[in-house]
Formats: C-alpha cells, sequence, structure tokens
C-alpha cells in the first residue's frame, strides 16, 4: 500500500474506532448503568467510509498521426502542450516527393493501357478469319483443291482414250501419277490450314493470359493511385497540411522538425483527445472487494482542492500487478463534469464509494 493510501486508511479506521469506543462508553455507562440493547431490526445503519485512491487524469483517445506517402516537413506550426480545435494545421509539408510517385504511377498506368489495348487489337485479329496466315493458307488449299479436282479429271480422260485406244498405257500411269502428286500436296494444303488455325487459338489463348495479367497489374496501379490521392484527403491531413482530427485536441508530442524526409509509417505529432479524459487509479488489492464497476466516485484535483468533480468506475482491471511494496489494480474512472481546467496527467484524488 502506498503511503498516501496507508494514511487514508488510516485515518478512516481511526475514525472508525473512536466511534465503536464511544457506543460502547455510552453502551456501558459510566455511570455503571446496564448496557444499551441492540439496535431494533429495520434501525438505519451509518454509510461505509469511501474508498480512497489516487489517481492520474489520462486520455482514453489519443492518435499518432503518420503519412502514407512521402514528404519533407516545409514547417512545424504547433508545439508540444498546445490546445488545438479540429482542422487546426500542425504541419505543413513539401508534397514534391508524393507528386513524383503519383506522375510515376500514373505513367505506368497509361503504359499498361496501351499495351491492353494492342494486346486486345492482335487477340481480335488472332480470332479474325481475315488473319493473313488463315487466307494464304486458305488460298493455298482452293489452289491445291483445283489442281486435283483437275488432275482427276485427267486421269478419267486418259483412261477413256486408252479403252479407245486413242493413248497409250503409260499416258495413263502418267496422268494417275500426276493425280497422285495433286493429291499429296492436296493433303498438305489441309494440314497447313488446320496447323494455322490451331496456332492462332493459341496464340489467341495466350493472348488472353496476357490481357488478364495486364489488366491485373492495372488495377493495382488504380488502387495504389486511389490510396495515395485518398491519404491527402483524410481527417488528419488536408494537402498539403496535417491537421488536428478533434474537436478538442492538445498536442502531446512533435516528431519532426522543418527539414525531415518523413515517409509511410513515420511518426509526425500525436495529439490527445480532450473530450476522452478520464481517471486511471491505483485500487490497492485489499479494497478491491469493496469497489465495483458504475461505483460512484468523487474527484479532487491536487492543483486546486477546491474542484471537485464526480463520475463513477468503468473498468477493473483484470489482472493486478506490482507497484512498489504492494499489489494493486487498475480501475478507469470517468469524469462526468470536467472542465477547461483538468489537463492530462494531473493528479488527483479519489474517493470511491464502497458497495453495501
Amino acid at each position: 500500500m502506498t503511503r498516501s493510501s496507508l494514511l487514508r486508511y488510516s485515518a478512516f479506521a481511526l475514525v472508525a474506532a473512536l466511534a465503536i469506543a464511544g457506543c460502547d462508553a455510552r453502551g456501558s455507562g459510566a455511570t455503571g448503568g446496564p448496557p444499551t440493547a441492540p439496535p431494533p431490526p429495520g434501525a438505519v445503519q451509518r454509510a461505509r467510509p469511501p474508498v480512497s485512491v489516487f489517481g492520474v487524469v489520462v486520455a482514453d483517445v489519443s492518435r499518432t498521426i503518420a503519412p502514407g506517402f512521402s514528404a519533407r516537413i516545409a514547417e512545424v506550426v504547433t508545439r508540444e502542450g498546445r490546445e488545438v480545435a479540429r482542422g487546426d494545421v500542425l504541419i505543413r509539408l513539401d508534397m514534391d516527393d508524393y507528386d513524383r510517385e503519383v506522375e510515376s504511377l500514373a505513367r505506368r498506368r497509361r503504359r499498361s493501357e496501351l499495351r491492353i489495348a494492342d494486346l486486345t487489337q492482335r487477340l481480335a485479329y488472332a480470332r479474325s478469319d481475315d488473319h493473313d496466315e488463315l487466307v494464304d493458307a486458305q488460298i493455298a488449299l482452293d489452289g491445291s483443291q483445283d489442281l486435283f479436282e483437275r488432275a482427276r479429271a485427267d486421269l478419267r480422260r486418259n483412261e477413256q482414250l486408252a479403252s479407245e485406244g486413242a493413248v497409250s498405257r503409260r499416258a495413263v500411269d502418267d496422268a494417275r501419277d500426276r493425280l497422285g502428286e495433286a493429291e499429296r500436296a492436296l493433303d498438305r494444303s489441309r494440314l497447313r490450314l488446320r496447323t494455322t488455325r490451331d496456332r492462332l487459338v493459341r496464340s489467341a489463348s495466350d493472348l488472353e493470359t496476357e490481357i488478364e495479367l495486364e489488366r491485373l497489374e492495372l488495377d493495382a496501379l488504380q488502387r495504389d493511385i486511389a490510396r495515395l490521392r485518398s491519404l491527402v484527403r483524410t481527417d488528419a491531413v488536408s494537402r498539403p497540411n496535417v491537421v488536428s482530427p478533434f474537436e478538442a485536441g492538445i498536442v502531446a508530442e512533435v516528431a519532426v522538425q522543418p527539414g525531415d524526409q518523413v515517409g509511410p509509417g513515420s511518426r509526425l505529432v500525436r495529439i490527445i483527445d480532450r473530450d476522452t479524459l478520464v481517471v486511471s487509479a491505483d485500487l490497492p488489492e485489499e479494497f478491491l472487494r469493496d469497489v465495483t464497476i458504475g461505483a460512484a466516485a468523487r474527484i479532487v484535483a491536487l492543483a486546486d482542492r477546491r474542484r471537485s468533480y464526480t463520475g463513477v468506475v468503468l473498468e477493473i482491471a483484470r489482472q493486478a500487478r506490482r507497484v512498489g511494496n504492494e499489489t494493486v489494480v487498475t480501475a478507469r474512472i470517468s469524469i462526468d463534469n470536467r472542465d477547461a481546467f483538468l489537463l492530462p496527467g494531473m493528479n488527483v484524488d479519489v474517493a470511491i464509494q464502497p458497495r453495501d
């Protein structure tokens, strides 16, 4: 138990002991009378003394502002300990690095869009019946088909003439050889057309894959650009300024100075939300059974004991810890009627009404 807690608890114990002693003296009777009878059922019992602890004013909500982009600190407008309102300028940024990053992403996006357009045009050409290679293969097939038909007609004519004795068998054999050559040429032309079609189908499939990959890259670039642009339009950054995000804030820390180069994740400034001030108090473990969530509390500022505030116990930690020679549990207590006098870090005395 801390010295201040021990003194307060001893005072409460002394008052209680004196009260009990007084009751005993009156009950036994200094004049030798009979002892006083116990109070009848339903009699009003004296309220238990409050649990007195030491506390510190803290903020439940604070925010460390860090950019998600590269920039240089042009000017630090605020300073630690200053009160600020929502939108007040804290820091001014040089946005040249940010602009270069956005422009680089925009150029890559344009290249990606042009590549998708080129691949899409090539895909349409690969699927078209007017593709040059396909047209050439079809023309070759048509020519081979024509030669085959003529060779077959020539063979028939020579066979007819040979049956009439008008030509020799050699003429028939030569015509048959020409037909065989025309048939083989026709087969090659058919194979060429089929191979060309198959190759163009594979080419179209490859182009589709390239387009899909390029679209994924384009989507990522567009997301990066949108993300960067959103980073300069937040409640804490309004290009080119870093501003307070709270209606009633206090600058707790300034981590940069003019000329510093910062990047994503760099700490710039930490702001406390004054509207979320509470009291954090270490409750000695022997008082833990007497204090419950919702218990009423009276808060007195050490800086001015004429100022007192009301509150209730909001939270009692579910883990004890060792502080010096005693074990304590941290309690958080609201400040219902807080005013501009109370500041983060101020020391206060807290009297918590124990449960019956």
